[in-house]
């Protein structure tokens, strides 16, 4: 006769090994599951053995999840699943949900030990972790394509800029192969206006109609003026007047170009242009430095998730689940007996998750976002995104974890510089006494808060309607 253990395990010693826990109801159980292998109805196991059909039906779960398990999670997975025995129920939405990626990553983070609870925090944290992963890599993805977009116009103005300097440098250089007067007369009377000549004066009203005939200048309907086409046409003309003895007197010159006059703040000089072009060319490469600078992190941060999502001993940790219960719990009180109402695991409107968030009667909002350790602490990258949605912000925090905290305190602040002051910070001791260790001075400016007082408010409604 074939026995599961053949079957699951390929082997008695292997069995055995895997199996031996001191318990007279394991062996019990495994004989069942062995009958239940072997063609044994389960309304029949109550028949032969002393146990309810409730009990039969769960064993026939378990030699289900045993079966359909083996070979779809990994082998140091699968024999913590064996050492489980009847308490691997609980994981059986993962099982139900062919989850195999989830059940492996739990079964790989407990010992034998674990109790029934645990299990249930586990899935729970499990999906939180996973949602949280998700909305991040979409905010990430969202950055990215604005990242990816201002680079673009940046090197659109750029490329401007660069014809632009091309531009003046060339009228540069034609202008220096003529005299000093004339080179005079050129740069008093032509000016720089989006990238354009601009002729602002003009020595005899009677030359504008001869420039305008010859093509020198022309009409330009965008700037409501007169704009050099012609730069050698231009300088041979006024040379060619130097030359038939006519008098040019740049300081009794007539503006002609009423538009640009008035608005002579916006037209530089060729000199001025050449200046300022070069440094907005060193400005903007800079903007695009910075921020080709910012996808590179975001890519990291992106990559880190990716590492992080599949690193089972940062994902689940029994024990940093159980101290961010504590912390949580500690952080709802503090601000509900502070006659503030309140919420944990709250979505904000730009899909962050935080862990404690309060409100009082003149409408006062209070985050609290939980850290379990350093390494917690110093992976979030994106927590002054939620200084927008509160009055105040605080870090709540064991005494453990304040310690080492301290430590590197000047380092974490010169990385977030400008929000020192609103940060506060809570700790909790050994004793389980919330301590405010450094006050949040709360100068924040909240964004839509009407629609965040409602949702606060629909989800503590939620939470007591339904029982969540």
């Amino acid at each position: 006769m074939c026995t599961v253990h053949s079957i699951l395990f390929g082997g008695e010693n292997m069995v055995n090994k895997a199996m031996i826990t001191g318990k007279e109801e394991d062996q019990l159980t495994f004989k069942i599951i062995n009958e239940l292998v072997n063609g044994l109805k389960v309304s029949e196991v109550p028949e032969r053995y002393p146990i309810s059909l409730d009990q039969a039906k769960r064993i026939s779960r378990y030699k289900n999840m045993l079966i359909e398990t083996k070979g779809k999670i990994s082998p140091d997975a699968y024999k913590n699943l064996i050492h489980l025995g009847m308490k691997s129920l609980y994981l059986g939405s993962l099982f139900r949900e062919s989850d195999w990626e989830g059940l492996n990553d739990i079964l790989l983070s407990i010992t034998s030990e674990v109790r029934r609870r645990d299990l249930t925090l586990l899935i729970e944290e499990l999906h939180k972790k996973r949602q949280k992963n998700k909305d991040t890599q979409e905010e990430i993805n969202l950055l990215r394509s604005e990242y990816r977009r201002d680079i673009k116009l940046l090197e659109s103005q750029l490329k401007r800029l660069y014809e632009q300097a091309k531009e003046i440098n060339y009228t540069f250089d034609l202008i220096n192969k003529y005299s000093v007067h004339i080179r005079k007369v050129f740069l008093d009377g032509v000016g720089f206006l989006n990238g354009k000549l601009v002729l602002l004066k003009i020595f005899n009203p009677d030359w504008l109609q001869t420039m305008l005939q010859d093509g020198i200048i022309k009409y330009d309907d965008q700037e409501l003026g007169y704009i050099v086409v012609n730069t050698i046409g231009f300088m041979d003309f006024y040379e060619n007047k130097v030359d038939n003895g006519t008098i040019i007197n740049s300081f009794k010159a007539e503006s002609v170009n009423l538009n640009v006059v008035n608005n002579m703040n916006l037209t530089e000089s060729l000199r001025e242009a050449k200046e300022s072009i070069k440094k907005e060319i060193s400005n903007i490469k800079q903007q695009k430095k910075n921020i080709e600078q910012k996808l590179k992190n975001i890519n990291q941060s992106k990559a880190n998730i990716i590492t992080e999502s599949k690193d089972i001993k940062h994902v689940l940790s029994l024990k940093e689940i159980e101290l961010q219960r504590q912390l949580k719990n500690q952080g709802l009180k503090w601000l509900y007996n502070q006659e503030y109402a309140v919420v944990d695991d709250f979505t904000l409107p730009n899909k962050k998750i935080i862990d404690v968030i309060g409100y009082s009667k003149k409408g006062k909002v209070i985050v609290i976002d939980v850290k379990t350790s350093m390494k917690d602490w110093n992976n979030d990258k994106n927590w002054t995104e939620t200084l927008k949605y509160c009055d105040e912000f605080y870090f709540l925090v064991n005494n453990e974890t304040y310690k080492k905290f301290n430590k590197g305190v000047n380092s974490f602040w010169k990385d977030n510089e400008g929000f020192r002051d609103a940060v506060g910070i809570l700790v909790v001791d050994e004793t389980n006494k919330l301590t405010l260790v450094e006050p949040s001075i709360g100068h924040m400016k909240i964004h839509h808060p009407t629609e965040l007082l409602f949702e606060i408010s629909m989800m503590t409604s939620r939470n007591y309607v339904l029982g969540l």
